[in-house]
């Protein structure tokens, strides 16, 4: 398929202006009148098949233009101006219309008028009469249905300077700013510019050159930043804009005086009880008053008579002062002194310090109590409005036996340690001080007891002795030398195997009434070597240890009690058997058989070996017998059996009798016939 375009019968593109694309489309560029409006016709053709064309028309309007212009120059207030805008192009229908800055032009309100020829396409703007009023830019405008077309121009009409804000005489206050109006219009803008008279007379007159303390603001006013008495006197400000003879005006500036002092602060030193002035001299604009305050309260000598008020002349302003006959502690104080007038008020401090002896350090402390020493701690007093130079510290004991000190101290300091006191004795400290002026009192007293200190001397006596293979018994008397600096609440006895280089290992015993002391140490090793130390403690540790005593526990322990078995009596004997436990550690070497006739002292028969049987003889009887039996070994003797008692067979004439049996033999004595017999139970 193919696209031709064809304008009047050619085939294009026929200029650079015009560009065909493959599909089919058209573009020309800067359409131009004339030249490219007209007819055109696209063709397409299929293959062999009959062509197909569309026709068209193309026609190109434009929009309006509009041709320069402008107002004369150098136009006055009064005169009279035109100005012709013509639409040199466009394609009709055509309006035309003027605006002003922008809006649409009333001729009513400008006294204007405007004047159509040539179909609407020549205007012109006539203005009669000139005035300020017309000054701005004016536009022509054309529109047409295809866009606008415009020209603007100013229009300057001189006008001579008129006053916006004249200025006006002036009162300002020393110290504060000020300002003198003078604002002025024309065209073109007014130069305003300001003279100072430099005599009365007014006939002589200073520029005045703007400065850190007198500037002219852009709008035409003087402006003081901080107003001076000298700055009082006339001014004349003058506007010229080069249009007529210009404006100028002469005014005054008054210049007034709010109080104020020369000095804003004063301090004052004085002593207790002497008298004290404090002077107030103000300079400013007359009459003034005067208000006296003291820490920001009014001071009211009718109701505090120690205050009294006097009133002073004084060049330039006025003055006072205010009297305290006797100072007292309580005017060390700020005193505030007001001075005011019809234009303001200022204010002068003055800080009194009345000074004085100062006063008892307080809130005394102790701290890190210790046996011979205590550290004390205090609040730095009132000072009496002068320094400290030196802290006295003092002290006694509870009994007034003795007193200590005075330790004077460095003023800057506020604490002591106090050394070489007594353990466990109650003191009473005090604190003062003083300054250039005198001696304060004492402080309140503080009351501590110091601590007591361990046991200084050791035990007495110390003895060890073996109780068994495993255990040993210590024994000991209170330290020789004791006193009120320390007590003994209890021991430490110590042991351990001699010569070993383990520490010893403590038991604590509580101490008794007793003279001596005892402890038994147990769970020991058998037949060894021990060393054995006892050392005092009480609250505050422990003392000195005693000499190390030397002890071995026992080979063995000691025999175990036995136990009687059974009992044999005739009249004249007593059999007896028992049984004993024996270990190891428990041997038995013999035993000890203890009888007594009732009403008699015991008797006692040693028995060696393990023998545990024994016949006692040449008894009486009819007689009562009292017997137990001891076993013993190398370690000593062990605890006895139970007592039994026992009768012997018979009465007082002691004939051969059944034997009694308390077992399981019966022994008969018949005659010189002797028989055992067993019988069962």
């Amino acid at each position: 398929m193919s696209q031709y375009p064809f304008a009047d019968g050619r085939q294009l593109p026929i200029n650079q202006r015009q560009r065909v694309f493959a599909n089919g489309t058209l573009h020309i560029t800067e359409m131009q009148p004339g030249v490219d409006d007209g007819l055109y016709s696209c063709e397409v053709t299929y293959g062999k098949g009959m062509p197909v064309s569309k026709t068209f028309s193309i026609v190109i309007r434009t929009e309006p233009h509009v041709s320069n212009f402008s107002f004369p120059n150098n136009l006055h207030e009064g005169m009279r101006t035109a100005v012709t805008c013509i639409v040199l192009a466009g394609d009709p229908p055509i309006t035309t219309r003027w605006l002003k800055d922008g809006l649409p032009l009333n001729e009513e309100d400008l006294d204007a008028s405007i004047l159509y020829a040539g179909n609407g396409y020549v205007s012109t703007l006539t203005i009669n009469v000139l005035a300020y009023k017309h000054n701005g830019n004016y536009t022509c405008l054309a529109a047409n249905d295809v866009g606008t077309g415009s020209f603007s121009t100013r229009l300057t009409v001189k006008v001579p300077p008129r006053w916006l804000l004249e200025p006006r005489d002036t009162s300002a206050i020393a110290g504060r700013s000020a300002r003198i109006d003078c604002q002025a219009d024309g065209v073109p803008q007014p130069h305003v510019r300001w003279k100072m008279s430099i005599n009365s007379q007014l006939e002589e007159f200073k520029t005045i050159v703007s400065s850190s303390h007198v500037h002219i603001l852009v709008n035409g006013s003087l402006n003081f930043r901080s107003v001076e008495t000298s700055d009082e006197g006339s001014y004349l400000c003058e506007a010229n804009n080069g249009v007529g003879a210009g404006l100028s005006t002469v005014v005054r500036l008054t210049v007034h005086s709010a109080p104020k002092f020369d000095s804003k602060f004063t301090i004052l030193t004085s002593r207790r009880g002497e008298k004290v002035v404090l002077n107030c001299d103000s300079y400013g604009d007359t009459p003034m008053t005067f208000t006296w305050r003291k820490n920001g309260i009014i001071i009211d000598p009718v109701s505090n008579p120690r205050y009294s008020q006097q009133s002073e002349s004084v060049h330039g302003g006025e003055g006072t002062k205010l009297v305290i006959e006797k100072a007292e502690r309580e005017d060390s104080a700020s005193f505030t002194c007001t001075a005011m007038n019809d234009f303001g008020e200022d204010s002068m401090n003055f800080q009194l310090t009345v000074q004085d002896v100062p006063d008892a350090p307080q809130n005394v402390e102790v701290h890190d109590v210790g046996s011979r020493s205590v550290r004390l701690t205090w609040n730095r007093p009132f000072d009496g409005n002068s320094p400290i130079i030196r802290y006295t510290v003092a002290w006694r004991r509870n009994d007034d036996k003795s007193t200590g000190g005075p330790i004077p101290i460095a003023g800057d300091e506020t604490t002591i340690i106090i050394r070489g006191l007594d353990p466990k004795t109650r003191y009473f400290f005090r604190v003062k001080c003083e300054n250039v002026l005198g001696d304060s009192q004492y402080g309140a007293e503080v009351a501590v007891t110091t601590l007591e200190e361990p046991p200084r001397e050791p035990p007495v006596s110390v003895k060890a002795i073996p109780l068994s293979s495993r255990s040993v018994n210590v024994t000991w008397q209170r330290p020789i030398r004791s006193d009120a600096t320390s007590s003994v609440d209890g021991f430490y006895v110590g042991i351990k195997s001699k010569g070993s280089l383990e520490p010893y290992t403590f038991k604590s015993v509580v101490l008794t009434e007793e003279l001596i002391q005892r402890f038994e140490i147990r769970n020991l090793n058998r037949f060894t070597e021990y060393t054995v130390v006892v050392q005092p403690f009480n609250s505050r540790g422990a003392g000195p240890p005693s000499e190390e005593i030397e002890v071995r526990t026992l080979e063995f322990d000691s025999p175990g009690t036995p136990a009687i078995k059974s009992y044999y009596t005739t009249s004249k004997t007593i059999k007896m058997s028992w049984e004993i436990n024996v270990t190891p550690d428990a041997p038995v070497t013999g035993h000890y058989l203890y009888n007594r006739m009732e009403g008699s002292t015991w008797q006692e028969i040693r028995l060696k070996g393990e023998n545990k049987e024994y016949l006692l003889q040449d008894l009486q009887c009819g007689t009562k017998y009292y017997c137990y039996i001891v076993a013993f070994n190398s370690a000593g003797r062990g605890n006895k059996s139970e007592t039994i008692s026992v009768k012997t067979d018979g009465n007082d004439a002691c004939f051969p009798s059944p034997l009694k049996s308390r077992n399981r033999q019966i022994q008969l004595h018949i005659f010189s016939f002797r028989a055992f017999i067993n019988i069962e139970s």
